[in-house]
């Protein structure tokens, strides 16, 4: 919790920073309550894992009065090690965020101090290939 600004007092409407002044308000990035977890299991050559994450809407609107819709997250990933000749043990590992596809505002726009919108990844799937360094001396 915070009361008053300390800077930039001319971005604010004179009502909110008035407001601001005379009352504690939740900063907006700040959610007032989250969980996270994940779990991961090793078969055979194969690793999976699944991690998620939930957190209350961030703050936002005059004084941070408002609370933005609540986070939701699941992501998925598999990789699989194998060796090659010459090179060593390669990871190849498949990641996929926001297995849901929900569109998770981070940020509005009408925050304190905030003149710029942010989202969370719409789904997203990476590809990463691991290669051990001594590879690139032979």
């Amino acid at each position: 919790m915070q009361k008053g600004v300390a800077t930039g007092q001319f971005n604010f409407d004179p009502d909110e920073l008035g407001y601001i002044d005379r009352h504690y308000i939740v900063l907006d990035h700040q959610p007032l309550y989250g969980a996270s977890g994940g779990a991961t299991y090793h078969w055979k050559s194969y690793l999976f894992s699944v991690d998620a994450l939930y957190s209350s809407g961030l703050r936002a609107g005059f004084a941070d009065l408002q609370s933005l819709p609540n986070v939701v997250q699941v992501d998925l990933a598999g990789q699989k090690s194998f060796q090659v000749p010459h090179i060593g043990e390669v990871t190849d590992r498949i990641t996929l965020l926001n297995i849901l596809d929900r569109t998770n505002l981070i940020r509005p726009t009408e925050g304190i101090g905030i003149f710029q919108a942010a989202y969370g990844p719409r789904i997203t799937v990476y590809d990463t290939l691991t290669i051990p360094l001594p590879a690139f001396h032979h």
